[in-house]
């Protein structure tokens, strides 16, 4: 990735977090101590922090109280919290963001006790950050406010191909919902876990937030049970997740994530306003140009003059910097 960077050929933005322990829970040593963390205004390739795991989900099971599909079983937890508390520990004196992956209500109680016992003035300047929070039982909902926990949460939700969810996952299954509504001004943002789960596509998450419905490939679309239906959010609360809030989750608010004099111009163009168009009609938004710095990295057909006569515009400049 730094040849990658150093040849000029990296585009996107990039952050990486280094590896405390495989997907299994399986401790990695300290190889991540040779690479700090940096902060560096504008840069493509970030050392953004480190990940760990709490739980399975890609490896053995999450850790939940309950089953949340019958047989499933419920997981446990791969580190005992005076561990986890050792990694968040680690992770502090070094001056490293922890993402820890925690996907069950057990695994997201353990690391919420951590963050609260590395920080405990109630403050999170490394912003350490809880890596899906697919079940979140309601008392523990508050806590991410209360802790200034960034959270990072999934954005596409299959319908179509529905599972028999039992009573428990649908009551605090990916709830949304009830997470901005537990914690008004809290820090959440938007992750779509590429490419183990599709889509790979931010507008089709976006869609999938907001309208909790499915394509079924036919034109028509997949309805949700009342229970999933009731989890979903609004237009402006999923732009929010997926622009100043992941930019705050990456320390880059001040960078991009808005459209604002000062910032760098990294920038979509789209087929259409997604906060004025009928929501069935979120699921047909494209991609029309695509900017970085200022300057376009993708034009579709439709832009193609725009596009051309931007470039001749800059190649006149010396230097356009973040006012592009």
């Amino acid at each position: 990735m730094r040849a990658f960077d150093q040849s000029g050929d990296l585009v996107v933005r990039t952050s990486l977090y280094l590896s405390m322990t495989d997907n299994c829970g399986n401790v990695t040593g300290d190889w991540w101590q040779a690479y700090s963390p940096t902060r560096e205004p504008g840069e493509r390739l970030r050392i953004g922090g480190l990940k760990a795991f709490a739980d399975g989900g890609t490896c053995r099971e999450i850790a939940a109280s309950e089953d949340i599909l019958p047989g499933y079983g419920a997981g446990e937890l791969f580190f005992t919290q005076e561990d986890m508390n050792a990694m968040f520990a680690a992770a502090e004196e070094n001056g490293y963001q922890l993402a820890v992956h925690a996907q069950g209500d057990v695994a997201v109680e353990q690391v919420l006790n951590a963050i609260a016992t590395v920080n405990q003035d109630g403050a999170n300047p490394l912003r350490h950050r809880i890596e899906h929070n697919s079940l979140v039982r309601p008392e523990l909902r508050p806590l991410y406010a209360e802790y200034d926990v960034v959270a990072t949460l999934f954005g596409y939700h299959t319908v179509c191909d529905y599972r028999e969810w039992t009573p428990f996952f649908q009551e605090i299954g990916e709830d949304l919902r009830g997470m901005l509504n537990s914690n008004p001004g809290g820090h959440f943002a938007w992750h779509g876990d590429d490419p183990s789960l599709p889509p790979i596509s931010p507008l089709l998450e976006l869609a999938s937030m907001v309208t909790r419905t499915e394509p079924d490939g036919e034109g028509g679309f997949c309805q949700p049970p009342d229970w999933m239906a009731e989890k979903a959010i609004t237009v402006e609360e999923g732009l929010q997740m997926m622009t100043t809030g992941s930019a705050y989750a990456l320390f880059r608010e001040d960078e991009v994530g808005s459209l604002a004099p000062g910032m760098y111009a990294d920038m979509i163009i789209l087929s259409g306003d997604p906060t004025t168009v009928d929501s069935t009609e979120l699921w047909n938004l494209e991609v029309q140009a695509t900017m970085v710095g200022g300057e376009f990295v993708y034009c579709g057909d439709e832009l193609a003059a725009l596009c051309a006569s931007h470039e001749n515009a800059v190649s006149s400049e010396s230097d356009p910097g973040m006012d592009s």
